[in-house]
C-alpha cells in the first residue's frame, strides 16, 4: 500500500523529448526523441538506438531539480551537458580527495570509502534536518544519526559535523514527550564528545554547553525520582519502553547505558571550558550511576543457561497483563523469538557505550551469546531471517578493543559484502540473506514480484518473512557505520575500559597483513584524531625483507602515551631491526615499533626469522604446495 503508483498526471509533449507535471514545471528532458508507451500508472519510454559492432552511444536525460523548478524547455535545448557533467565531478573531486586522503592496497576500498563519505554528506543533511535514510526512512531517530557524524569529522569533514550535533542538541529533537527521549538524552552528549575531540574546537563547544547541561540536568534528576520506581530499580531511569519498536514499558538497560554515557562524556567537556565543579558534580553522579547499572544487571544475569545471559529489559509489560516479563528470559535461538531480534539489536549498541569493559564477565557474555544462540550471520547483526548490521556496530567495537583482529577483519569485510548492497554499497535496514544472497533465480523472481513494492520487509503480516527482503534504501547510519569500521583498519586511539582515551594511538593495528605484501603502499594523510591530524605512508619492500615509510605526528594535541604502528608480515616473521631517520633504535617488537611522538621521522623496518617462524613459514609453503599438486592431479 505504501509504494504502489499513482496516476502522477504527467503530460507528454508533442516534442517527444519533454515531460510535464500538472503544475507546467518540467520532469525529464530528453535530449533524443522517444517513445511514450505503457499507461497512467507506469509510463514508459523508449528511443531506437542503432550500434555499429563495437561503437557505443549515450543517451543524455535532464531531470531538473525539485528545488529550482523550470518551466522553460528553451534553457535545457541550450543546456551543456559536458560542462555540468565536468562541473559536478569537479565538486566531487574536491570534497572527497581534499584535505584527508587514504588510499589503501586494495582498490576497492578506496572507491568505497569515499563512497561512503559521499553518502554520509548526501544523505544525512536535509536542510536544518537530519536523516536516518534517504526514501523510506526520511526521519530522525536518535540513535543512528551519531554514527555519519562522527565518520564525518573522521573523514575531514569537521563543519559539517559540528553543524549535526547543534541539530541534535535542538529543542525539537531533544523533546522529552518525544518515544525516543530516553536514549537521545544520553546519545546526543556522546556524540558531541566524539565530535570535540576531533576537532578540538572549544568555541563551538562553548555554543552546545547550555544543551548539555540540560541534558545532563535530566539524567540526573530522571534517574533520582523515587515516584513509580521499585525499590530494586532506584537509581535508573524510569520505565518507559525496551526500546525501537517495541513499546512495552520496562526498565531499558540500553536506555541507562547511553544516559550513562551522556553523564560522563558531559562532565568531560565541562572540564575541558574550565566548569571543573559542575563537571566534578556529574562525573561522580555518572560513577554511581554506573555501579548502579552494573549492580542490577548482575543481579539478573542468568548463570543458568551458558553463556550467561544478560537481559535489556526489567520489569517488561504490567503484572496484570499477558507476556509480562519481570526478566528478560534468555533465547534458545536468538531470530525465533519476536523480542529476541531487537535483544540482538540492542545488546551491540549497549555495547558501543562501553558501560561494561570489554574483557569484563557481562560484555564477554553479551558476545558470547551472540555468537551461539545465533544473533549472528558473517559477523552481522540478525533480523529475522535476515541481517540489520548497522545496529550490530557494538560487536566489531568490541573486538576491535580486544585486539581479535581475525574475527574484527571477517566481520567488517562481511559488512561491506553482505550488509552492503552489492553495485554501490549501500545500506539497506534489513538485507535479506536466504535465499536472495545464495540463489541468482531467487533474486530475479523477487524483482519481477516487486516491480513497485520493492520487497522491503514482506509485509504479509507473517513475522517469519522479516529479512527475507531486498532492502531498498541508502542509509547515512550504514555509511557512517562502514567508515568507522574501515577507519579502525587504518588509526584507531586507544580506549580504556570506560571507552576513554587512554593518550595512546595505534596505527594499522587492524590491517590485513596483506596489506605488506610486496610492492604495496599505504597512505594516509591529514586524518583527523583525537590528537590532532596525523600523516603516515608505508612502503612494502618485503623481496628485501624491509618496510619504510614516514609519519609526521600532529603538532597541535601532545600523545601522552604511545605511539604504535603495527606492522604484520604476510608470513608471520618477526621485526628484526629498525632504523629512525637511518639511526638503529630498539623500541619494537616482533610486530609493532613505537614511534617518536614529537617529530616528523622515517623509519625503515626489517624483518628477520626465528626458527620457530621459519619451519611454520616452511609447513604453510610445503602444505600449499602439496594441495596445489593435488589440485593439478584432480
Amino acid at each position: 500500500m505504501d509504494l504502489e503508483p499513482l496516476d502522477t498526471g504527467y503530460r507528454f509533449e508533442p516534442d517527444r523529448q519533454t515531460v510535464k507535471n500538472p503544475a507546467g514545471e518540467i520532469v525529464l528532458f530528453a535530449q533524443n526523441p522517444f517513445e511514450h508507451t505503457g499507461n497512467a500508472l507506469e509510463h514508459i519510454l523508449s528511443s531506437a538506438v542503432e550500434l555499429a559492432p563495437g561503437a557505443s552511444k549515450e543517451l543524455h536525460f535532464i531531470v531538473p531539480s525539485v528545488n529550482e523548478p523550470l518551466t522553460n524547455i528553451a534553457a535545457l535545448r541550450s543546456w551543456r551537458l559536458q560542462e555540468s557533467r565536468d562541473r559536478f565531478r569537479r565538486y566531487w573531486s574536491e570534497q572527497l580527495t581534499g584535505q584527508v586522503k587514504l588510499s589503501l592496497p586494495e582498490s576497492p576500498l578506496n572507491d568505497i570509502h569515499r563512497n561512503l563519505v559521499a553518502q554520509a554528506m548526501i544523505i544525512l543533511n536535509d536542510g536544518q534536518k537530519l536523516k536516518y535514510g534517504a526514501y523510506w526512512y526520511e526521519s530522525y531517530f536518535g540513535i543512528e544519526e551519531g554514527w555519519p557524524i562522527t565518520a564525518l569529522a573522521q573523514f575531514g569533514h569537521p563543519d559539517m559535523a559540528k553543524t549535526a550535533i547543534r541539530t541534535m542538541l535542538s529543542p525539537e529533537l531533544m523533546d522529552k514527550s518525544n518515544y525516543h527521549h530516553q536514549y537521545r538524552s544520553g546519545l546526543a552528549s556522546m556524540y558531541a564528545a566524539q565530535v570535540y575531540r576531533l576537532t578540538r574546537d572549544r568555541e563551538w563547544l562553548r555554543t552546545i554547553a547550555p544543551q548539555l547541561k540540560e541534558s545532563a540536568n535530566w539524567i540526573v534528576q530522571a534517574r533520582h525520582q523515587k515516584e513509580g520506581t521499585l525499590p530494586d530499580y532506584q537509581g535508573l531511569l524510569p520505565r518507559h519502553s525496551y526500546g525501537g519498536d517495541v513499546r512495552t514499558p520496562a526498565y531499558s538497560i540500553y536506555s541507562n547505558a547511553a544516559c550513562w554515557k551522556g553523564l560522563e562524556d558531559t562532565a568531560y567537556l565541562l572540564k575541558e571550558l574550565g566548569e571543573t565543579q559542575l563537571a566534578e558534580r556529574y562525573s561522580a553522579d555518572a560513577t554511581e550511576y554506573r555501579g548502579t547499572i552494573e549492580q542490577v544487571v548482575l543481579t539478573h544475569l542468568n548463570r543458568d543457561v551458558q553463556p550467561p545471559f544478560v537481559p535489556l529489559g526489567l520489569e517488561i509489560g504490567a503484572p496484570e497483563h499477558p507476556g509480562y516479563l519481570k526478566v528478560e528470559a534468555p533465547y534458545s535461538f536468538i531470530p525465533s523469538d519476536p523480542l529476541g531480534n531487537y535483544w540482538i539489536l540492542f545488546a551491540p549498541l549497549m555495547l558501543e557505550t562501553a558501560v561494561f569493559p570489554p574483557d569484563s564477565v557481562l560484555s564477554r557474555s553479551v558476545t558470547d551469546f551472540m555468537e551461539q544462540r545465533g544473533g549472528l550471520l558473517a559477523g552481522l547483526a540478525r533480523f529475522y531471517r535476515g541481517v540489520d548490521h548497522i545496529y550490530g556496530f557494538g560487536y566489531p567495537l568490541q573486538l576491535c578493543e580486544r585486539g581479535d583482529r581475525k574475527k574484527f577483519l571477517a566481520t567488517v569485510y562481511s559488512v561491506l559484502a553482505h550488509g552492503n548492497s552489492r553495485d554501490n554499497f549501500t545500506s539497506p535496514e534489513v538485507a535479506g540473506v536466504f535465499p536472495l544472497r545464495t540463489d541468482n533465480l531467487a533474486w530475479q523472481e523477487t524483482f519481477r514480484r516487486t516491480v513497485w513494492n520493492w520487497d522491503l520487509y514482506r509485509r504479509e503480516g507473517r513475522q517469519g518473512e522479516f529479512g527475507k527482503g531486498i532492502g531498498s534504501e541508502p542509509l547515512s547510519a550504514g555509511a557512517g557505520m562502514a567508515l568507522q569500521l574501515v577507519r579502525k583498519m587504518v588509526v584507531s586511539e586507544e580506549l580504556d575500559g570506560s571507552g576513554n582515551p587512554t593518550g595512546s594511538l595505534d596505527l594499522l593495528k587492524m590491517a590485513p597483513s596483506a596489506w605488506l605484501e610486496d610492492g604495496k603502499k599505504i597512505e594516509v594523510k591529514a586524518m583527523p584524531t583525537f590528537f590532532g591530524e596525523v600523516t603516515l605512508s608505508v612502503e612494502s619492500r618485503l623481496s628485501r625483507n624491509r618496510i619504510v615509510g614516514r609519519f609526521e605526528p600532529a603538532s597541535d594535541v601532545a600523545i601522552s602515551g604511545k605511539l604504535t604502528l603495527w606492522l604484520k608480515h604476510p608470513r608471520g616473521l618477526p621485526i628484526k631491526a629498525v632504523r629512525f631517520d637511518r639511526t638503529p633504535v630498539r623500541n619494537f617488537t616482533t610486530e609493532a615499533v613505537e614511534l617518536p611522538k614529537s617529530r616528523a621521522t622515517e623509519f625503515e623496518v626489517e624483518f628477520g626469522s626465528s626458527p620457530k617462524s621459519v619451519m611454520a613459514v616452511q609447513r604453510a609453503d610445503s602444505q600449499r604446495l602439496r594441495t596445489a599438486a593435488r589440485s593439478r592431479s584432480r
